[in-house]
């Protein structure tokens, strides 16, 4: 499901960038939300995720429906821990689409930037 960037005996750091993208993008389109997350934990590994790659996880999620991991790695690029890169405003655009599929009100409590 994660192809090549999972593939047991394989060190994260020798994926170069434009597969992880490509992985992604993948799993955006198959609505594949763990999977884009998984990449994600295997780019911070390596100190190598961007505000890229973060969007195209948050798509993912929101493309299947799943806004609690959606606002989960939102608040993650809110905080800006060093393994999180800072959001943008397509970060800001998909996490609160992301939103819209939550039933009323049970998303509050979450980043006070999205209330």
């Amino acid at each position: 499901a994660c192809g090549a960037l999972c593939a047991p005996g394989r060190a994260p750091a020798s994926v170069p960038d434009g597969v992880a993208i490509g992985e992604l993008t993948r799993h955006v389109r198959g609505k594949q939300w763990r999977q884009a997350l998984t990449v994600i934990e295997k780019l911070e590994e390596r100190s190598a995720a961007a505000t890229l790659h973060y969007n195209l996880a948050l798509q993912a999620c929101r493309r299947a429906g799943q806004w609690e991991p959606a606002l989960d790695l939102f608040e993650r690029m809110l905080e800006h821990n060093g393994l999180a890169p800072a959001p943008d405003a397509s970060s800001f655009t998909t996490a609160v689409a992301a939103l819209r599929s939550a039933p009323s009100n049970s998303w509050r409590g979450g980043p006070p930037v999205l209330e």
